[in-house]
């Protein structure tokens, strides 16, 4: 808490009195600032309203004026048709506009009255002109489930203050999207695919949607626990990661809390998270950066208050502490497998990431995500969203992928000169606003440009070790061959945070390259878990040369 303070600027002589993020009013290092971070009076609100004896900050003056005075920057970092810019001038983004209209109605529900009457009226004010915006605009430069939830919840609690009617519409058909995108396997877009991190997020919104009375919301939410997220759970706590489309690894544990005294799944999940806490395997929120602590923040402390008034049910069993499991979700590029000793995850549609987990020790003990190497000048890599090429067998899977460019652009002052330009001059027009955003959206995430390299990576999950065998081809030769557990070639800000668990073992690369002409190389990795002497051991070896034809 004296860190998020911290972030405030309470200077009332300061001509940015009330606004978080002291890279822009402190640092003067941005040039606009952040006004999602302002979500941060919800998370004061809801602090100074827990009454719990052992919260220092219970009704104390000090957050009530914090948030107040960010009420009223807030205000006045709004354009007049009710909308936030968040990342470039003129961004108009209906996304902010809906998580931050979320946050002035979760300060409202947590104070009441003992808001201070100009800070209600500026709360009142923030609603009344959002709300045209969020009956008539829309969000459509990519299909994210979790935006779309977090929408239908604001737009339907705004329904509720004002029995504007066309709010309620517009939260039916923002969730009539969301459940039309949903799959079958139990989970909902993100951008090209499935997200275990971000799915907790959407759940987040889905339940209380579901106990504000959208019943039909119930099987998905159920399903979506049942069948995706308890394969993404595990036997460290830990949950997701970088074999998601977004690769995400944080939890949001509130949608859970509200399933587990109902819920065994749920409640075996949320079990998991709370000693992957105790044990460092799970990044949490003081271990982020402002956009992500405070919302992560506020989704621990209503965990917590959940299950302060509904205790969970005992934990149900989890796909990890099954003898024998096996399931793939060939839609999500998903499968999971347990031997005498281990739990494996791959995630195929990120280019075969492999996680390997000792199930006594409760640790990881491999991970694997993929290659990157050289080739005509620019770095490829195997590790890129891309749904195809996963064929299942009896616990046998093939991943069958050409190499992609990485795209890892960086911000330089040239481009943000540019960016600031283009924000203050043609974004005032929305058609080019919406097509600069789907340019950056392919640019950043879903964007996939194919290199002339090529691997397959045949994977058996036997009952005392997962081999995983890699022919790596390309006619140029691809130099500087690397593997590394911090490889990453997706761009995702909430992404690649650390937790202070032990590193899972990567073995050194028996070979630099992979020579040009039709065959190519071919590398075995064997994991084996040794649950007796709670040991695991990881071998990796060059095999030799394919003599198969590279593929086209």
């Amino acid at each position: 808490m004296p860190r998020l303070l911290g972030e405030q600027d309470r200077n009332p002589l300061s001509p940015r009195a009330g606004l978080f993020g002291r890279a822009h009013w402190a640092w003067k290092a941005l040039p606009m600032p952040d006004p999602t971070s302002q979500y941060a009076i919800a998370l004061l609100a809801r602090l100074w309203a827990a009454a719990a004896p052992d919260n220092p900050y219970h009704r104390a003056g000090e957050l009530l004026d914090s948030v107040a005075l960010g009420l009223g920057r807030l205000r006045r970092l709004q354009r007049r048709d009710g909308s936030f810019d968040q990342v470039f001038p003129n961004e108009r983004s209906y996304g902010a506009t809906a998580y931050l209209a979320g946050a002035v109605l979760d300060v409202l529900a947590a104070t009441g009255s003992a808001l201070p009457a100009p800070a209600q009226a500026d709360a009142a004010a923030i609603l009344d002109a959002a709300l045209p915006l969020l009956v008539a605009g829309d969000e459509r430069y990519g299909e994210i489930a979790n935006h779309l939830a977090l929408f239908a919840w604001t737009c339907d609690r705004l329904a509720a203050r004002t029995g504007d009617r066309r709010l309620h519409a517009k939260a039916a058909a923002h969730l009539d999207r969301l459940l039309a995108h949903g799959s079958p396997e139990g989970w909902f877009r993100e951008y090209d695919g499935a997200d275990p991190g971000y799915q907790t997020q959407c759940l987040h919104y889905l339940t209380l949607l579901a106990d504000a009375g959208w019943s039909q919301l119930e099987a998905p939410i159920a399903h979506a626990i049942d069948a995706f997220l308890a394969l993404c759970a595990h036997p460290d706590g830990s949950l997701g990661g970088h074999y998601g489309s977004r690769t995400t690894a944080l939890v949001y544990p509130a949608g859970l809390a509200r399933r587990a005294d109902t819920h065994p799944t749920a409640s075996a999940i949320l079990a998991g998270l709370i000693k992957g806490v105790d044990r460092g395997t799970v990044a949490l929120p003081a271990d982020l950066d402002l956009p992500n602590l405070v919302r992560l923040g506020a989704n621990y402390l209503e965990a917590w208050m959940r299950l302060e008034t509904a205790p969970a049910l005992p934990p149900g069993r989890l796909p990890w502490q099954e003898v024998g499991f096996w399931r793939a979700l060939p839609g999500a590029g998903l499968a999971a497998a347990t031997g005498d000793g281990y739990y494996a995850v791959v995630g195929g549609h990120q280019g075969g990431v492999v996680l390997v987990f000792d199930t006594a020790a409760r640790r990881l003990v491999f991970e694997d995500r993929g290659y990157a190497g050289r080739l005509n000048g620019k770095t490829v890599t195997t590790h890129r969203q891309h749904p195809g090429g996963f064929r299942v067998g009896a616990r046998t899977l093939c991943v069958d992928r050409p190499f992609f460019v990485a795209a890892m652009p960086a911000m330089t002052p040239i481009k943000h000169a540019v960016l600031a330009v283009v924000g203050v001059t043609v974004l005032w027009v929305p058609l080019v606003r919406e097509a600069v955003k789907r340019v950056l959206v392919d640019l950043l995430i879903t964007g996939r440009r194919t290199a002339s390299a090529h691997m397959v990576r045949d994977l058996r999950f036997e009952t005392d070790r997962v081999i995983v065998r890699d022919r790596l081809f390309c006619r140029a030769g691809l130099a500087a061959l690397t593997a590394s557990r911090h490889l990453a070639a997706v761009h995702m800000a909430s992404a690649n945070y650390h937790s202070p668990a032990p590193a899972a073992t990567v073995p050194d690369l028996p070979v630099a390259a992979v020579p040009g002409g039709e065959a190519g190389v071919v590398i075995e990795t064997t994991i084996t878990v040794a649950p007796a002497a709670g040991a695991a051991g990881v071998t990796r070896r060059l095999c030799g040369r394919d003599d198969a034809v590279a593929p086209a």
